[in-house]
């Protein structure tokens, strides 16, 4: 029978990782990174690295890098401050198991900021912040309800974001809540199991539902269902491990990944062995499914802003790489080569020059899943940080 796609997801992980379970090493531990500057590009020397429960004082080298010793393994605020410059905070967990990373890309204080675009979730809330990760909002924050996977609406104006109350006396179910601009988010459609994927495009949520306890009569894996305010769930897919969905911009395709032999079966295909996690592209209501992926495992399907590509993470070279492929599959092609463990999450700016990703290729402790939220420009491949401890983004 098959597994539910997130214990896929985290033995996926723990394979690229190649480690074993590790073991915190204590209270205190460190952050290293970079100080650089946008305008001209170029590191920044001798910059004090404020952090409030510091035990010295740290500056950058000549290379702008630096090492923070003996920090508590806590939330911290840490803060560069430079003449010239915005300054810049990065909220970032340190992890007791492992030296965390961190970039300040600084911008000229002549300059202006750019706008807040980007939704992410940290630790069950939700926040938003720019391309650059200065402004960080908490939108977020109720105590009994964990938020997940925020999704603007294309208008920018709205925006759908997973709702679980971890309460023990919890009575209300799992659902999709929907915010107007900077409000709370209100609830409007309730769910039958546990959320572990949304997609909206303005319409009917997409969503990707844990199976155990669902009593649907189908396969007991993750699957697939479409979610409309007041009106019933309506199931796409048979429950054999599919997940990880995105509606393509018109709202006509969806994109998604599958697992296990049974996919094979589902697919009228056997092409690929057993074990495996590709991507499949249907139409709206989950028929004419076809598989689109063959090589390594692929995951995390996300549609351009015009439809015609698709971003997805992908192993088959061996790392935890972002591709891109034509809407049709042809053209696959390896945008990243960081030879990170893990990676996840990738979701394309609103031009189509950049896509935000979740990355480990700066991380030296263990994790499901990648913390550290990137932006890559295609046209040239490199990399800037937007944020730590920032996951499942929306642009």
């Amino acid at each position: 029978m098959t597994r539910p796609l997130r214990r896929t997801v985290l033995a996926l992980t723990l394979l690229l990782a190649g480690c074993s379970a590790f073991v915190p090493q204590g209270g205190i531990s460190d952050v290293r990174g970079r100080v650089m500057s946008l305008s001209p590009p170029k590191p920044l020397a001798g910059i004090r690295i404020v952090a409030k429960q510091a035990t010295a004082d740290t500056y950058t080298d000549k290379n702008g890098e630096f090492l923070l010793k003996d920090l508590p393994t806590n939330w911290q605020d840490i803060r560069v401050d430079v003449e010239g410059y915005h300054p810049l905070v990065r909220r970032l967990k340190v992890e007791p198991y492992g030296t965390k990373y961190v970039d300040f890309s600084l911008q000229a204080a002549g300059t202006p900021l750019p706008k807040p675009e980007l939704l992410f979730e940290r630790n069950g809330e939700i926040w938003n912040t720019d391309r650059l990760g200065m402004r960080q909002t908490q939108l977020t924050g109720a105590d009994t309800w964990q938020w997940r996977q925020p999704v603007w609406a294309p208008d920018h104006r709205r925006w759908a974001v997973l709702g679980i109350n971890l309460s023990p006396r919890a009575a209300e179910p799992p659902g999709v809540w929907l915010s107007d601009g900077d409000a709370g988010p209100v609830r409007v459609a309730a769910l039958p199991a546990t959320p572990l994927g949304l997609s909206w495009r303005g319409g009917p949520f997409l969503v990707c539902l844990d199976g155990p306890g669902m009593n649907q009569g189908m396969g007991r894996g993750t699957m697939l269902a479409m979610v409309e305010r007041g009106k019933n769930v309506r199931f796409l897919s048979p429950g054999n491990g599919e997940g990880f969905p995105n509606l393509s911009p018109d709202g006509k395709r969806i994109a998604y990944t599958v697992y296990s032999g049974n996919v094979a079966d589902y697919l009228g295909t056997s092409r690929r062995p057993q074990g495996r996690t590709q991507i499949v592209v249907a139409n709206h209501g989950g028929a004419n499914a076809r598989e689109l992926t063959a090589e390594g495992d692929n995951l995390d399907p996300a549609w351009s802003p015009d439809g015609r590509q698709i971003a997805f993470i992908s192993n088959r070279e061996g790392g935890a790489e972002l591709w891109l492929m034509d809407a049709d599959g042809t053209n696959q092609r390896q945008v990243t080569w960081t030879r990170a463990k893990r990676a996840n999450n990738p979701c394309w700016s609103p031009d189509g020059k950049s896509i935000a990703l979740n990355t480990s290729f700066k991380e030296t402790f263990p994790s499901p899943r990648a913390k550290s939220l990137w932006q890559v420009a295609l046209a040239t491949g490199n990399l800037a940080m937007i944020s730590n401890d920032a996951v499942t983004a929306s642009w």
